[in-house]
């Protein structure tokens, strides 16, 4: 595929359109419709491919777990997707890299992507060899290890669910895009850029460098709470498509009523020029933001507002690390030692002692891969003490998100 420099795109988005469709169902009929009508008033699928290319549905597959979970991205969604890509003479796949738990296999068959593809006869493509992409432009560091099998297809679209997430407070196109990081090294990634700042800039980066034809949202049912695996469903009632995900980012947390400034990708986003100064700038296309925003959805807050700088000392990173953000901790009622949690981690800190797991707080990063995996909704997240201090006191764990709107 052919990848953007990036440059033409920084402070290059002054009016961007993001299509808002009313969809309060999964039925597939339903689906289609809203999606081939937020697509539609974009310029329609024409617009974005020509006969013959190939492009890649990044979907987002978690974990291989029932669509009802609102975990991944869901199989109506995908399949509207690629029946409007064949209708346009396009090539459409599915692909994403494997599973936090399983095979990909497996994955596919579960989230609902398998009978997708079987119906319409398109491939599912599993992200997982490696390839290294020059970036010279990127904040930190100069490349980026992602999949090879990128070099198979022309386009990607990034078709995401939204979603609250422990570490970025919402997660949608942009990050959605992390998954073309293949196998271990995404917690490479967790490992070298421990700063939430740091790492939202470079989700920022490699968003830039894939460069989405389209971005596409299922907001039908999203996630809320302790995303982006064991939250709870929460209806919205949602289509979003847009050729520009930042601004599609921001329409989906005004969505659910979250300031999108303070948000920590699309904050990073905003001071590079990539998003407009104030949301009424981003032109809105079918149903309006005040007849469909939604009350009271819960987010955690991002640690970005109370993180440590990994750059400082590692005295003053270990100190600021223990006090200013959310430990990891075992919830023994709920854990049944599956070992989920010790297979993501990046750092070999989390280990089994006969039937229990155990986390060694000193060596952890505090990258949530470990709640990310966990089947069980079993790990808990611990605020630091002079986090709380600073929240006002708020509450102990992170398993009640202390942000409501």
């Amino acid at each position: 595929m052919s990848f953007s420099d990036g440059i033409e795109q920084e402070g290059s988005r002054r009016s961007p359109s993001v299509s808002l469709v009313r969809c309060e169902s999964y039925q597939y009929e339903l689906v289609e419709e809203a999606v081939r009508t937020a697509i539609s008033m974009l310029g329609g699928m024409e617009s974005f491919i020509k006969k013959g290319e190939k492009v890649l549905l990044k979907v987002n597959l978690l974990a291989g777990v029932s669509p009802e979970k609102a975990v991944t991205t869901h199989p109506s969604v995908t399949k509207a997707m690629a029946v409007l890509i064949l209708e346009a003479g396009g090539i459409p796949v599915i692909g994403d890299s494997a599973p936090v738990l399983g095979s990909p296999e497996k994955g596919f068959r579960i989230a609902g992507f398998s009978e997708v593809a079987g119906e319409l006869g398109i491939e599912l493509l599993t992200l997982k060899s490696e390839k290294t992409f020059k970036f010279p432009q990127m904040r930190y560091g100069r490349e980026f290890v992602l999949s090879g099998e990128l070099d198979e297809v022309d386009h990607i679209m990034s078709v995401a669910k939204l979603k609250s997430h422990g570490l970025t407070s919402l997660t949608g196109v942009i990050k959605n895009l992390f998954g073309v990081v293949p196998g271990r090294n995404k917690a490479t990634y967790h490992f070298t850029m421990q700063d939430t700042r740091i790492f939202s800039e470079t989700l920022v980066d490699l968003f830039l460098l894939l460069n989405p034809i389209l971005c596409v949202m299922d907001g039908v049912v999203g996630m809320e709470g302790k995303g982006p695996r064991s939250g709870n469903p929460r209806e919205v009632g949602a289509i979003l498509a847009s050729r520009d995900g930042f601004a599609l980012d921001a329409i989906a947390a005004a969505l659910v009523k979250q300031e999108y400034a303070r948000l920590p990708v699309l904050s990073e986003a905003r001071q590079r020029g990539l998003l407009p100064e104030r949301l009424d700038e981003i032109r809105v296309l079918g149903n309006t933001l005040s007849e469909m925003a939604i009350d009271g959805f819960q987010v955690p807050k991002s640690d970005a507002r109370y993180g440590y700088n990994s750059r400082l000392p590692r005295w003053a990173s270990r100190w600021a690390k223990n006090r200013l953000t959310a430990r990891p901790v075992i919830r023994t009622e709920l854990c049944t030692a599956c070992e989920g949690c010790l297979k993501t981690c990046p750092i070999g800190a989390i280990d089994r002692c006969e039937d229990k797991i155990i986390i060694d707080e000193k060596s952890c990063i505090r990258c949530y891969c470990c709640d990310e995996a966990c089947p069980q909704g079993a790990i808990k997240l611990e605020k630091g003490w002079l986090q709380r201090v600073i929240e006002g006191r708020g509450p102990q764990s992170r398993d009640e998100p202390s942000i409501t709107v």
